[in-house]
């Protein structure tokens, strides 16, 4: 009789657990094992889970109407009526073509600029006012080149252990989408987003990867300061000149909507 055994038939004694329900699943097949993600491709993985939504795609193209070159219907009949008088001109009795030529002429002229006048204003009044990035013609592979250069910087700070200093980064580039998501204040602020966007922030981030990362910690020189916190102050400065765009910006919107106030207010005042 085995040690275990109590003498009672009723229990089943044995050096490992014999139910399979609360037992190890060693009996079961292995699940084959997940294929491990290399490091730095989490990193990046998690650079752009933390920026957020692509400027590419936050940004998305217009495209252009179909028709809408087409020539208008008024113009085309006015064209088709005069090359018809000038088929019926030498039908017509002396002296009589020459009247109905210039009033023809005058007729389709009229009706032809009528209707690119009001064909245009239809176009004005259907087409959104064009945003900032719309106005500065930014391409869409210019923002996916500044895009994967948002990823490489952050994954490369994960890398290095300083997760903080890839906030200043995120918010920067969320400050640039609101404003290229607008008209700007103005032809000066324009230029410094098209700028910001092909120049300056690329040329900081590329600069900042072409330090050593062992290095970019340390100061660069003797008694200076050291690639991350270089990169740093130039992110701290470039948001500083988004957010006044962005004060500019509100400070016109207030204003149009007190002129229209203004506006309201003095046709309530008139009589009848």
């Amino acid at each position: 009789m085995d040690e275990h055994d109590d003498g009672d038939g009723r229990y089943v004694v044995g050096p490992a657990p014999v139910n399979r329900r609360t037992s190890p699943q060693a009996w079961r097949e292995a699940a084959p094992a997940a294929a491990a993600v290399p490091p730095a491709q989490a990193r990046r993985l998690l650079a752009r889970q933390s920026l957020g939504l692509p400027l590419a795609e936050t940004l998305p193209a217009t495209a252009a109407t179909p028709g809408t070159h087409r020539l208008p219907g008024p113009v085309l009949a006015a064209a088709v009526g005069t090359v018809a008088l000038g088929v019926l001109t030498p039908l017509l009795p002396a002296g009589l073509p020459t009247v109905l030529a210039a009033g023809g002429a005058a007729l389709s002229a009229a009706l032809a600029g009528w209707q690119l006048h009001r064909a245009a204003q239809q176009r004005a009044a259907a087409q959104p006012a064009a945003t900032g990035w719309q106005t500065l013609r930014l391409d869409t592979t210019t923002l996916h080149s500044l895009d994967a250069l948002l990823t490489e910087v952050v994954a490369a700070l994960l890398e290095e252990g300083d997760a903080a200093a890839a906030e200043p980064l995120r918010e920067l580039k969320h400050q640039l989408a609101a404003a290229l998501g607008r008209p700007a204040p103005s032809t000066e602020d324009a230029l410094f987003l098209g700028q910001c966007v092909r120049r300056y922030l690329p040329d900081s981030l590329q600069a900042y990867l072409q330090v050593p990362a062992a290095r970019r910690g340390q100061p660069l020189a003797p008694g200076g300061e050291s690639a991350r916190a270089l990169l740093a102050s130039q992110l701290a400065s470039l948001s500083a000149q988004l957010a006044a765009i962005e004060a500019r910006a509100g400070a016109q919107a207030g204003e149009a909507l007190l002129r229209q106030q203004a506006f309201l207010q003095a046709k309530a005042r008139r009589p009848g």
